[in-house]
């Protein structure tokens, strides 16, 4: 925000902001008047409105506030508003029309001026002379125009003596512009309502080559002039005023007694900002508080602690404490951010982008996703959460959230929450963060994927198999993850394999009965209990009877190594069945076929307990074949 628009909004904070742009970053010799004047005028002025003609029927002069208006202009030298209010005068009429073209001065006097009125020719010389105070700008040396401004204030005594001002009452008023004008001392002084207003028109009319240095010699003067002795009491209150104040010490060029009368104008805005600019022009002095910091850097913090109190200037209060403060940006800016509310992805996106910016480090965006995170889990936005942690790094959260979703699943897929999965896969599709530094992360990033794969395009049970029995690998070897999902993974394998007529390989159902000899299913439908014991039963003996070829998918997720095209088994000396690498020699047709007895033995050696079982991708096989045969 511009701090012109700010001081707009404050009318003191603005009219002691300007009078210190003049006072203390101009040089010393600049004369002084110009710039008084127009800022008397600009800030203590009421502008013009002639509304107020209504009220008399086109003769203002009888309301007394005309003349005021008159006078407080003319008292700060704005000669064109005091000439347009005097063309408002009942007296004026006759030399209105065709004669002025503009708001002030005129182009030349009307052939018949001499046979006009007298009152209207003393409007119309009175005008001219308005229009000629000399203007310092217009001189080259300060002898001709202290030539020029002396025979001014002659001509303007001199209107002040006609005989017409002394026999109209109408015009009498005009008598005391003129004398103020000429700079009779006893009628500023009788004119002035503050020493303030008396001291830029004796700027104007008495003394007007003074300098801004000689500024401090002349405030006496006007206070003493306008002080308690003077029959006003309106003036001796403004003399004690907070503004009097404010405009003396920026009248004397007191840097420091002018921040301590500001410290009352409750904005740190105006102290801070007023501070810096003084401080950087060499005006002020810094002065070490006990804290450690300067007054500046104070005034800087203050404001800061100020605006932030009031909400939505986060980027504006870290901008001010790094301007103001730079070293101690680093300790006030991350207590500042820690306290922001973070509701909105928005909000969160600025937050960290302003400890990028200020190089806060990595432990204050964790803070930042850690409260974000709360609010989206406390929203049950946990994907999204997992996402917020995982752009700050924090592999802690991540893990704790992915505890959570994993817990929340009951390991099958036709019970399994459609949209949490989705939101899941696309997670781990974008995000780069390692999902095997946790169990419950590959856990949920395999049943996410296999959850995708039963339904795309109807359904690939092939993709959905491998997934689950990855998932079901991983279960069965990691203490995090809850025995219940490994038993619900079983089934969904087995009823994924009997819909799509798939057999699996005798590791995979190694696998499968590996997991139920340590959780046994629970009670369930018998009928069911036998459907599924039977699949394991005919599935694992098609495995080692039935030649399983390898299906192969080009796009699959993990590498696979190759795998042999046909399995044979051979007795051995005990008569158990085994597989032969392919390039052993074949056994005997005879061979090829078991007894009844062999095949008891092999089903018995399943029910004793599972060997240690190591699982990895490359042993998935599958196969379109019956499973039974």
């Amino acid at each position: 925000v511009h701090y012109r628009q700010v001081l707009r909004e404050q009318p003191l904070h603005s009219m002691i902001w300007e009078l210190c742009e003049i006072m203390f970053f101009n040089s010393g010799d600049t004369i002084a008047y110009p710039f008084l004047s127009a800022w008397r005028q600009d800030h203590f002025l009421i502008h013009y409105d002639s509304s107020f003609l209504t009220e008399v029927k086109g003769e203002p002069e009888k309301l007394p506030r005309y003349w005021k208006l008159i006078t407080a202009h003319a008292l700060s030298g704005n000669f064109a508003v005091v000439s347009r209010l005097l063309r408002l005068h009942s007296g004026w009429s006759d030399a209105s029309v065709g004669v002025f073209t503009a708001d002030f001065g005129t182009l030349s006097r009307p052939s018949n001026f001499a046979d006009l009125s007298p009152a209207v020719r003393f409007f119309i010389e009175l005008n001219e002379e308005l229009s000629l105070y000399p203007n310092w700008s217009d001189f080259v040396s300060i002898a001709k125009y202290r030539s020029s401004f002396e025979e001014w204030r002659q001509r303007m005594r001199a209107l002040s003596s006609r005989k017409v001002l002394k026999t109209n009452s109408s015009l009498k008023p005009l008598i005391t512009l003129c004398k103020l004008c000429a700079g009779d001392v006893e009628v500023l002084k009788e004119s002035s309502g503050d020493w303030i207003e008396y001291l830029v028109a004796y700027l104007l009319f008495v003394r007007p080559l003074e300098n801004i240095s000689n500024i401090t010699l002349l405030i006496p003067v006007a206070i003493s002039t306008m002080a308690p002795s003077s029959s006003s009491s309106s003036s001796s209150s403004f003399i004690d005023s907070l503004p009097s104040k404010l405009m003396r010490a920026a009248l004397s060029c007191d840097s420091r007694l002018l921040l301590q009368h500001a410290m009352s104008l409750n904005s740190y805005w105006w102290i801070a900002h007023m501070a810096d600019l003084l401080v950087k022009a060499d005006l002020l002095e810094e002065v070490e508080l006990p804290s450690g910091l300067s007054e500046s850097e104070q005034f800087f913090l203050s404001f800061a602690e100020q605006l932030n109190n009031l909400g939505g200037f986060t980027s504006l209060v870290c901008t001010y404490i790094h301007y103001g403060c730079p070293s101690r940006a680093k300790h006030y800016l991350p207590a500042i951010l820690s306290r922001e509310k973070v509701t909105t992805q928005r909000e969160y996106r600025q937050l960290v982008s302003l400890v990028e910016q200020y190089s806060l480090g990595s432990m204050i965006t964790q803070q930042l996703a850690r409260q974000y995170g709360r609010y989206l889990r406390d929203n049950e936005r946990h994907v999204a959460a997992m996402r917020v942690y995982a752009s700050a790094n924090d592999v802690v959260m991540v893990h704790e959230v992915a505890h959570i979703l994993m817990n929340g699943l009951s390991g099958r897929l036709s019970e399994a929450p459609v949209s949490l999965l989705h939101d899941l896969h696309l997670f781990f599709e974008e995000e780069s963060f390692p999902s095997s530094s946790s169990p419950a992360l590959t856990f949920l990033s395999l049943f996410a994927n296999a959850m995708k794969a039963n339904s795309d395009d109807g359904g690939d049970s092939y993709y959905t198999i491998q997934y689950l029995l990855e998932a079901l690998s991983l279960a069965s070897h990691s203490h995090q993850i809850p025995s219940r999902l490994s038993q619900a993974l079983v089934v969904e394998i087995i009823e994924a394999c009997i819909s799509s007529q798939t057999s699996l390989s005798s590791e995979e159902v190694v696998l499968l009965l590996s997991v139920l000899e340590l959780e046994p299913l629970p009670s369930r439908d018998p009928l069911e209990l036998q459907r599924l014991h039977q699949y394991l039963t005919e599935s694992l003996a098609n495995s080692f009877i039935t030649p399983t070829p390898t299906r192969s998918k080009t796009h699959l997720p993990t590498s696979s190594a190759t795998t042999t095209s046909s399995y044979r088994f051979q007795r051995s000396a005990r008569g158990r069945g085994r597989t032969t690498h392919p390039e052993a020699p074949a056994a005997d047709d005879d061979e090829l076929i078991e007894s009844e007895s062999d095949s008891d033995v092999l089903m018995d050696d399943v029910s004793s307990p599972a060997p240690s079982y190591s699982y990895t991708p490359s042993t998935f096989r599958r196969t379109a074949a019956p499973m039974y045969v």
